[in-house]
C-alpha cells in the first residue's frame, strides 16, 4: 500500500504494468485474426469467431470482446494505418484503440455509398481524423474516439491513402487539415 509522499511512484508503477498489458494485448489481437481467417481458432481455441474466443478465453464481455475483435480484425486486414501508427509510438490504449476501429467500422457501414461509395477510402479517412484528433487532444475520451460522426472536416474523398483517386470529386488535390470540433 502507497503512502500519500510515495502516490506518484505507486502510479507510475501501475502506469507501466498498464502500459506492459496494453502493449502484450496489441501483440496478440492481429496474429489472433490470423488464426480466425485461417480457421486455426476454431482447432486450437474451439471457438468459430474471434469475439466467441476472447470472450470465453480473456473472460471479458461480449460488448467489449466485440470491439477487440473489430480492432484485431482490421489490424490483420491493415485498415487502420494511423490508428496501428499510434499503436505502435504508445499514443494509444487497447480501450482507445478498439473504440477508434468500432467507431470507423460502425460509420462506415451507416455511411451513404451515394456519397462515399468506397468503403476503404471512407474508413482511412475517419482513421485518419480520429488519429489526428487524439494527437492533437490526448486527453480524448475513449467515448468520444467511439464516436466519428462528430467530424466535421474530412479531407477530400479523391485523395486515397494508397495514391488512387476516384471520379466522384476531382476538384482537390490533397488531403484538408483537420479542424477541432469547436472551431
Amino acid at each position: 500500500m502507497c503512502r500519500s509522499v510515495r502516490l506518484g511512484r505507486c502510479w507510475s508503477a501501475s502506469g507501466a504494468v498498464r502500459e506492459q498489458i496494453d502493449q502484450l494485448t496489441f501483440a496478440m489481437l492481429a496474429p489472433l485474426a490470423q488464426m480466425e481467417a485461417s480457421g486455426a481458432l476454431l482447432a486450437e481455441g474451439g471457438q468459430n469467431t474471434l469475439k466467441a474466443y476472447l470472450a470465453h478465453a480473456w473472460g471479458i464481455g461480449h460488448a467489449e470482446a466485440d470491439r477487440l475483435m473489430v480492432l484485431a480484425q482490421n489490424l490483420h486486414r491493415q485498415r487502420l494505418p494511423e490508428t496501428a501508427a499510434a499503436i505502435e509510438a504508445g499514443a494509444l490504449t487497447v480501450g482507445e484503440a478498439a473504440a477508434i476501429a468500432a467507431g470507423v467500422e460502425r460509420e462506415v457501414d451507416k455511411r451513404d455509398p451515394g456519397a462515399e461509395p468506397d468503403a476503404d477510402l471512407y474508413r482511412a479517412t475517419l482513421d485518419r481524423g480520429l488519429a489526428g484528433m487524439k494527437a492533437d487532444r490526448p486527453a480524448m475520451s475513449v467515448k468520444s474516439l467511439g464516436d466519428p460522426a462528430g467530424l466535421r472536416s474530412r479531407p477530400p474523398t479523391n485523395h486515397h491513402p494508397r495514391g488512387n483517386t476516384t471520379q466522384h470529386n476531382t476538384t482537390a488535390s490533397a488531403p484538408a487539415p483537420w479542424r477541432p470540433l469547436d472551431a
